[in-house]
């Protein structure tokens, strides 16, 4: 006896007559029939549906049905990656699918009239998004200066998970930054809340159920944590470069010193400016890092975590400093291991904590530790090289004296000529990104920068 069922879905049609499984939309023609053998039945694209031993008990039930979705964020709009999303039936899992960039999952299901759930999970990269802005954010809206203005702001701030905003926040989000933690203890990188025109701080939906017919919503929005500016990319796959943002230099005297010398390293601005904070790595090879000494700013031992020859620093002032050029910040105190000099041993980077200073609020710069020699500042001269050994990339800086055509070229150890350009150069404090996927050679290499009748070498490692 031939079987007919009709289920519509939507404006799609899916019905089953005889031996004869067949889709088509309510809006246009078929498009899509499926046959039957002696193991059950295919569609076109011989993907199995019904075993044919189950043929006769055939119910619009054991159809499966579509289920989509999309996980985006609050502010943009933007597809969120990497999201797991689960679908769970009498507390097991049922199925997992995987947001691409997009942000758009999909479950092929069969409804049973059972609870099944939706929820979905992102606990990677931690530290994406979040800086010390973020920082500067909460800590104006516990002072009462700037009060948040979204809800997804009081979520994002609530780095412990406590249901509340306070100062301990500040502090779980600052050892995220400073790498005393490499993610929140309390708390996952990112907050989910099924997606609806008026978000509250708290007690939102963070999962969707459904029993005999699909939920009417089934889209999510993803709020990052720590992240209260926005500033997260939601397709991340690694934690991207600063290069894009313009230097501004940090300065040192140049010294040179013995094993065991206790140096004091005094920091200055180069440049009248309204400090809003900063954060950075500091690399001393060589040489223990024993801590900082506060200058014209208040930088306290919460600001900054040690790891044996580097520090991490993050610090801000919600109302700003004056500064003007030649003002020390703060002075480093370290600890000679071997004889040398801070040009070769002391920059900054962005190892463990992301390199970038701030300035009259927001606006973002990329930090340079640059050795101030008076010599340096009437001729060509190389200033730093950061980092020194380097993998990927590193920043080197230099002095022009005035505007010229420049050659770099880079030089193996052995003499053989790795590679060379040349480009226009203007006359003040400049830097150059070098990368090590641009050229083959690695160990001991030369950097020569020629302006004119100029010359300055520098010497870099590579390393594999």
């Amino acid at each position: 006896m031939n079987h007919h069922y009709v289920k519509v879905i939507g404006c799609l049609i899916i019905s089953f007559s005889g031996y004869i499984l067949s889709f088509s939309q309510t809006n246009g023609p078929e498009f899509l029939q499926g046959f039957y053998n002696l193991n059950g039945l295919y569609t076109q694209e011989e993907s199995k549906l019904i075993p044919a031993n189950n043929l006769n008990t055939l119910d619009e039930t054991d159809l499966d049905t579509t289920l989509t979705g999309r996980i985006t964020t609050v502010h943009g709009n933007e597809g969120i990656n990497k999201v797991i999303v689960s679908l769970y039936r009498n507390g097991s899992i049922l199925q997992t699918d995987t947001t691409g960039s997009d942000g758009r999952y999909l479950f092929n299901i069969v409804l049973t009239g059972e609870e099944t759930i939706i929820v979905p999970e992102k606990n990677d990269k931690h530290r994406n998004g979040v800086s010390t802005l973020d920082l500067l954010g909460i800590q104006k809206h516990l002072l009462g200066k700037e009060v948040f203005t979204a809800a997804d702001q009081y979520i994002a701030a609530d780095a412990n998970n406590s249901v509340n905003v306070s100062a301990i926040d500040l502090i779980e989000i600052r050892k995220l930054i400073l790498g005393t933690y490499s993610e929140f203890p309390s708390n996952k990188s990112w907050r989910f809340v099924v997606k609806q025109d008026t978000l509250k701080p708290w007690n939102n939906n963070q999962d969707i159920s459904f029993t005999d017919s699909l939920p009417p919503n089934s889209d999510f929005y993803g709020i990052k944590i720590g992240d209260i500016n926005n500033s997260v990319d939601p397709g991340l796959a690694q934690l991207h470069s600063r290069e894009s943002l313009a230097p501004m230099n940090l300065l040192a005297d140049p010294q040179s010193y013995k094993v065991d010398d206790i140096i004091k390293v005094p920091i200055r601005i180069s440049s009248d400016q309204a400090l809003t904070g900063f954060q950075f790595t500091l690399a001393a090879n060589g040489m223990e890092i024993i801590g900082l000494l506060p200058g014209a700013i208040s930088i306290g031992d919460d600001d900054y975590a040690l790891f044996n020859d580097q520090m991490t620093v993050s610090w801000f002032d919600e109302d700003n400093v004056a500064l003007s050029a030649g003002d020390v910040l703060f002075t480093i105190q370290l600890r000679a291991h071997e004889a040398g000099d801070l040009s070769n041993s002391l920059s900054i980077n962005s190892s463990i904590t992301e390199a970038e200073l701030y300035v009259d609020g927001e606006q973002t710069f990329v930090p340079e530790l640059r050795m101030d020699s008076p010599d340096s500042r009437g001729e060509l001269a190389i200033l730093s090289c950061s980092p020194n050994p380097w993998k990927d990339e590193t920043r080197v800086s230099f002095y022009l004296p005035q505007s010229d055509q420049v050659t770099y070229t880079l030089t193996h150890v052995n003499g053989k000529r790795i590679k060379s350009f040349s480009e226009n150069v203007s006359a003040g404090y400049q830097s150059l990104i070098l990368k090590s996927s641009d050229f083959a050679a690695r160990g001991m290499i030369f950097l020569e920068i020629r302006a004119g009748k100029c010359v300055a070498v520098k010497k870099m490692i590579v390393l594999e």
